[in-house]
Order: C-alpha cells, then structure tokens, then sequence
C-alpha cells in the first residue's frame, strides 16, 4: 500500500501493488478466497512514514481478516 487516500485504486506493478485501504482490502480478500494463507507487504514505493502506513493497516485493513 502506497496510497494516503483510502479510495486509491489499485495499480499494479511488477511485483506488486499501489493502492488504498480499500484496494487492499479487495486484493487481500480475493487471495484469501483463493487460498492464499500467508501474505508478505513490502513498503519500498510507499509514501507514508512505514509506522504510520502499518498502524493505518492494523486498524483498517486486519479486523476484516480477524472476524
């Protein structure tokens, strides 16, 4: 996740993604729907300060994953 706006559409580059809360909501569920277990995030195009993007992903992104 690159994006400060939640809305971000997801862009793909090679290896990866940039995109918003959402988008990585979108992303995360199709690989679980998939049977994808484990996912690494690799924050090197990313735009926010790396604390505050995994705190925004922790509050916004996890509980989805965490019902």
């Amino acid at each position: 996740m690159a994006c400060k706006d939640d809305e971000a559409p997801i862009k793909r580059h090679r290896f990866g993604v940039e995109t918003g809360v959402n988008g990585l909501i979108e992303e995360l569920s199709a690989m679980k729907k998939a049977g994808v277990d484990h996912i690494g995030l690799h924050f090197r195009r990313n735009t926010q300060p790396v604390e505050q993007a995994m705190q925004h992903i922790a509050a916004y992104v996890l509980p989805h994953f965490h019902k």
